[in-house]
């Protein structure tokens, strides 16, 4: 009781409240009550070391009792005082009090504060409500020339659940009346944030109306996806294939779809092969080195050799595994086992015909290049992810390789860098590939791009990450209506 007294009389101390020793016994524990029944001091159950009073208004406290004189953001749940409930997240600026009046905007400035989801930081614009609480539904409102943190507003914004304002491009779903008009549907919000005053189309390919609003949002996305992919690879030079399918809905899209000089593309179809048929690889490997099939040796050789054909794509170990799928170790022997494998899987498009080099293995071959298409390399990636390419062990652990490519620089380069993906590419002069399962937030996904008679390498490059840009956007930044 004593530390309670102590707060109570510094609160009195400040604002000239005046309480009566014999109704200190009211106080309990974890709260502060005044015996005028017209003040109460509680603490704010937010970790921040702070109380509420309620006197002429609320006003937030420091622990001597004086007002807090900085802005700041609080988060309350359940929380009653003098009969007025508070619940969400509620600012005050340098004043200390909790204002009473009207919705107003404001800019806050890296506010934290904890709360139940582990804390949030209020930075941006904001609507504010009543008594300082930030709007606790998504909503579309009007701002006329108002100009905060250097910016001047005077259009109509979205909101969200927070009320913090969205200033980058993006379509929500509103229903609801704002400023004399009503909405209902999903709006295209562009630049800065404000809702679209002219008819156009997003970068996810959805057409909206000089309102706004979007006009084919029940259209089929891959369609809408394909049209915009054709339309932008059409300024490409060269000929290009592409493969997406959403792993979540089964949906899926090929354009150009046909055989191609592989590059290093192939060296995933036989790390395929190579866990299909380990038993004799292991065998091979085993003569070489004069070990038992079974020996660590044998295992740790075979384990480099996968590891560095597919996370640093080395050429001589791709020759080498290829050698390894026979007893006869031979290159020619060793491609035609793969290619009776890569048929009875499915892949239409695919042959390992040649020794890849630069290497130090002589060339050779039973063709003139290695081949497959964006289709085959799709089906490969999806059997891994699904965890249907050989075994269960054998998916996981061709996936782990995947994960562990070196060379980001085309499908993954813009993407978020917290994203996993499992890629695999493979260039020549006059080409550029590469094949990628992409976990996003929303769905995860499958792109395999392939092209040839490219010029320009670095225009190329530039030219996938063009298109796995454009199918993060389509696939991944998917309207939802808010509850």
């Amino acid at each position: 009781m004593r530390k309670y007294t102590k707060v109570i009389a510094m609160v009195v101390a400040v604002l000239g409240i005046v309480l009566f020793a014999e109704k200190s016994q009211a106080a309990t524990a974890g709260s502060l009550l005044s015996v005028t029944e017209e003040a109460q001091v509680r603490p704010i159950q937010d970790g921040s070391g702070m109380y509420l009073l309620k006197s002429d208004g609320f006003y937030c406290l420091k622990e001597d009792g004086s007002r807090d004189n900085r802005p700041a953001v609080h988060y309350f749940k359940d929380f009653t005082i003098d009969g007025t409930v508070f619940e969400g997240y509620y600012y005050h600026d340098e004043s200390g009090k909790f204002q009473a009046h009207g919705p107003y905007m404001a800019y806050l400035k890296n506010l934290s504060v904890s709360s139940e989801d582990d804390g949030y930081t209020a930075d941006g614009c904001y609507m504010i409500n009543n008594l300082g609480r930030l709007s606790a539904a998504p909503q579309i409102r009007y701002i006329q020339q108002l100009t905060l943190n250097g910016k001047t507003y005077d259009s109509y914004y979205y909101f969200d659940e927070n009320g913090k304002m969205n200033t980058e491009p993006g379509i929500f779903y509103i229903s609801m009346d704002s400023n004399g008009r009503s909405f209902d549907g999903y709006y295209y919000f562009g630049e800065d944030g404000a809702l679209a005053s002219e008819a156009g189309t997003t970068p996810q390919g959805y057409v909206y109306d000089a309102d706004g609003k979007i006009q084919n949002m029940d259209e089929d996305g891959m369609q809408r996806l394909k049209l915009s992919l054709k339309e932008m690879v059409a300024d490409f030079e060269g000929e290009w294939s592409i493969y997406v399918k959403d792993l979540g809905t089964d949906d899926q899209l090929v354009i150009n779809n046909r055989q191609m000089a592989s590059a290093s593309l192939i060296k995933a179809f036989v790390m395929a092969e190579t866990y299909d048929n380990i038993d004799t690889v292991d065998q091979s490997e085993g003569t070489l080195l004069k070990k038992d099939s079974d020996s660590e040796e044998v295992s740790k050789k075979i384990g480099t050799l996968l590891t560095n054909m597919i996370t640093v794509s080395d050429n001589e170990s791709f020759n080498e595994l290829v050698r390894l799928q026979t007893k006869k170790y031979d290159f020619a022997a060793g491609a035609r086992k793969i290619n009776k494998y890569l048929e009875a899987e499915g892949y239409q498009d695919t042959q390992v015909l040649h020794t890849l080099s630069p290497s130090s293995t002589t060339p050779v071959g039973i063709g003139e290049n290695n081949t497959t298409s964006v289709k085959d390399c799709g089906l490969l990636l999806e059997k891994i992810y699904r965890e249907e390419c050989g075994s269960r062990k054998d998916s996981q652990a061709m996936l782990e390789l995947l994960l562990g490519q070196k060379n980001h620089t085309k499908i993954p380069q813009l993407l978020d860098a917290s994203l996993k993906i499992a890629n695999k590419t493979g260039e020549t002069d006059t080409s550029q590939h590469d094949i990628a399962i992409i976990y996003g937030e929303h769905t995860d996904y499958i792109l395999c791009v392939m092209s040839e008679g490219c010029p320009k390498e670095e225009n190329a490059i530039d030219d996938i990450r063009k298109i796995s840009v454009m199918v993060y956007e389509y696939l991944e930044n998917v309207p939802e209506a808010d509850s």
